[in-house]
């Protein structure tokens, strides 16, 4: 009983981390600059002002207000 509960534990660890590795290379399209040219960044590398394009079913990667929906 305590092998298989060990081995449980090791396959939810495992995915885990691969599900942390997914969320870690998320890159969303941002509109960015005076000249609103869209571009695709890492959520890691959002900065204040960023106008970000969400579709149905994304996670919003921030604190946001909405512009339009």
């Amino acid at each position: 009983m305590v092998a298989f509960s060990s081995y449980n534990d090791f396959e939810m660890d495992k995915k885990f981390v691969n599900l942390q590795k997914w969320f870690r290379k998320q890159e969303i399209p941002v509109i960015r600059g005076k000249e609103n040219v869209t571009q695709t960044v890492s959520i890691y590398d959002l900065v204040v002002g960023d106008v970000i394009k969400l579709q149905a079913g994304d996670i919003v990667p921030a604190d946001c207000t909405i512009i339009e929906s």
